[in-house]
C-alpha cells in the first residue's frame, strides 16, 4: 500500500512537471488559465519568475493589439517556460546593451554639439565667412557620422 501510495505520488509529481517548471509545455489553454500560470510561477526561482511573467503579460499586450509579439529567432513562439524566459533573457540583454549604447552616444554628443554651437556663433560673428561655415558644417558632419554608426550598432541588436 504504501509502495502504490509513492508510485501514484511520483506519476502526479512528473505529470504536472514538478521536477522542472522549465518543461512545461506553453499551450494557449494555459495562458488563459490564470490558476495554471500560477503554479508554474510559483515553481520558478525569483528571477526567472519574473521574466516569465514579462512574457505572459506580453502576450496580453499583442492580444490587446499594443505591440508584435516577442518570438524566437525563427519566428515562433517559445514552446515551453524555460524557452519563454530564456527569450525574455535575451530581449532584456539587447535592452541593456541599448541603452548604454545610447548613453555612450550622449556621452559623446554633449561635447561635440557645445563645439558645434560654439563653432556656429563663430561662424556668425565672422559675418558667416566661408572658412568658419565650413569649419561649423565639419563638425556637423561628424555628429552626423557619429549617430549615423550609433544608429546602425543600435539596430544591428534587434
Amino acid at each position: 500500500m504504501r509502495f502504490t501510495t509513492l508510485a501514484i505520488a511520483l506519476v502526479l509529481l512528473s505529470a504536472c512537471g514538478a521536477a522542472d517548471p522549465k518543461a512545461t509545455a506553453i499551450t494557449p489553454a494555459m495562458l488563459e488559465n490564470r490558476a495554471q500560470l500560477e503554479a508554474v510561477a510559483n515553481r520558478l526561482e525569483p528571477a526567472d519568475r519574473g521574466l516569465f511573467g514579462q512574457y505572459v503579460a506580453s502576450r496580453s499586450f499583442v492580444a490587446a493589439g499594443l505591440g508584435p509579439p516577442i518570438v524566437k529567432a525563427d519566428g515562433s513562439d517559445p514552446a515551453t517556460v524555460g524557452e519563454a524566459i530564456e527569450l525574455m533573457r535575451r530581449l532584456e540583454a539587447k535592452g541593456e546593451r541599448r541603452d548604454a549604447l545610447e548613453a555612450e552616444r550622449k556621452d559623446k554628443l554633449v561635447p561635440m554639439q557645445a563645439e558645434a554651437d560654439r563653432l556656429v556663433e563663430v561662424a556668425r560673428e565672422a559675418g558667416w565667412a566661408p572658412a568658419q561655415v565650413n569649419e561649423s558644417n565639419a563638425m556637423g558632419e561628424r555628429i552626423n557620422a557619429l549617430n549615423a554608426d550609433y544608429d546602425a550598432r543600435i539596430a544591428a541588436l534587434q
